[in-house]
């Protein structure tokens, strides 16, 4: 039976392809490999080799993406699709596999330091701006409404991310409790502390001399006595 095609030469809805439901061999796929291979390095062998769409298409295409994802509908039916499945036996998740200590050092100096194509460099003011436009709020894929509860908010935000920098460049980035600091190998997680609680005092949550520099032990170690004391 003889396969109907349009003008473009794809096949007309309705008609069955002789080929469906059947699978090649694998000598088979092995050649149609290599060729594609070969074809693939010159790039002609896709229509949009060395093409871009224009800006208005890529915002369309953005737009429908972000509606897309944020249909819960759809992101079902995508898990359901990709679930169980994996492209090669090499890739495939392993669950509870971890990897090797010496595995994990390699790939850390590998992406690493200089190794890094982003090492020593920081986005302009102008490119964060236009990031956060793309994919800030209601643009954003996991947008629900706006349900963040108002602190975390506020401690997520630019003004806050500048607050916690200049308390830390007071302090010299040194805990102000038991004096550690980052350096020769050992890395010290720093955590911007309100003198003042955070929640009562809210016309000083911006200010510097309301902050002080304490590591992630004592700023734990603070709290808990706060804590128990509260509840006595």
């Amino acid at each position: 039976m003889k396969t109907k095609r349009n003008k473009l030469g794809r096949f007309v809805k309705g008609n069955r392809p002789w080929n469906k439901g059947i699978s090649c061999s694998p000598e088979t796929r092995k050649k149609l490999s290599q060729v594609h291979k070969e074809k693939y390095k010159e790039g002609y062998i896709n229509p949009f080799f060395g093409k871009k769409h224009p800006k208005n298409i890529r915002r369309i295409i953005l737009k429908r993406t972000q509606e897309a994802m944020r249909n819960p509908e759809i992101r079902k039916k995508i898990s359901v699709v990709h679930k169980g499945k994996h492209r090669s036996p090499d890739t495939e998740f392993k669950k509870g596999f971890k990897h090797s200590k010496k595995w994990k050092e390699a790939q850390s100096k590998r992406v690493s330091g200089l190794n890094n194509p982003f090492f020593g460099k920081k986005h302009s003011e102008e490119v964060k701006k236009r990031l956060s436009k793309i994919f800030g709020g209601k643009n954003n894929h996991f947008w629900k409404g706006g349900i963040s509860p108002i602190n975390k908010r506020i401690r997520r935000s630019k003004k806050f991310r500048g607050w916690r920098e200049a308390v830390f460049e007071r302090d010299n980035y040194i805990c102000q409790a038991c004096g550690f600091s980052s350096g020769n190998g050992k890395h010290i997680d720093l955590h911007p502390h309100h003198i003042k609680p955070f929640s009562d005092f809210s016309n000083l949550r911006f200010d510097i001399n309301n902050g002080i520099t304490l590591c992630r032990n004592c700023h734990q170690k603070l709290h808990s006595i706060k804590f128990a004391k509260s509840r006595r």
